[in-house]
């Protein structure tokens, strides 16, 4: 069996994952078909590498902005985070990717992610927002009181008035 490997030059490759991020072209492609084919292989193999190299995360955010509005987003973002050790957050309703050094996960593939995750860019990011929120926060500390301080007797307790 002969095994083809699909290869691109760099500069092909940054031309197509520019232009993945441009409003015009992202509404013509089959999200389904481009997660399945070489081309996302090729093209998400190249802008992790250039993130390790660079620490520019530019490259995925064009790649991502292909899946802004398919159920698929946030399965593809959780999977880059994995590959490259990432965090996400929301920056005014931009996704914002920070490096991580104590980043734990469990390698999984994308079709693991694909398959347990969903959700638009709009859902996503509004939900990192909401837990910003909560996790702000601070719970009040309820006051303990002891059981001898109340006006609460049970039977059977010092000053109920019955001898057993």
């Amino acid at each position: 069996a002969l095994k083809l490997e699909y290869v691109m030059d760099e500069s092909a490759t940054k031309n197509v994952i520019k232009s993945l991020g441009l409003d015009g072209v992202r509404e013509f492609i089959d999200t389904d078909r481009f997660l399945k084919s070489r081309e996302f292989v090729v093209v998400s193999k190249f802008a992790l590498d250039h993130l390790r190299e660079k620490g520019n995360s530019q490259y995925i955010g064009n790649i991502l902005r292909v899946f802004a509005f398919s159920r698929q987003y946030k399965p593809v973002l959780l999977w880059f985070c994995e590959k490259a050790h990432l965090d996400y957050f929301s920056d005014g309703g931009k996704l914002r990717l920070k490096k991580t050094e104590n980043f734990v996960a469990e390698p999984k593939s994308l079709a693991e992610y694909l398959s347990s995750h969903s959700g638009t860019e709009k859902t996503t990011l509004s939900r990192t927002q909401e837990v910003g929120r909560r996790k702000k926060k601070v719970k009040a500390v309820k006051k303990r009181t002891d059981l001898l301080d109340t006006r609460l007797v049970l039977p059977g307790s010092f000053g109920s008035g019955k001898r057993r």
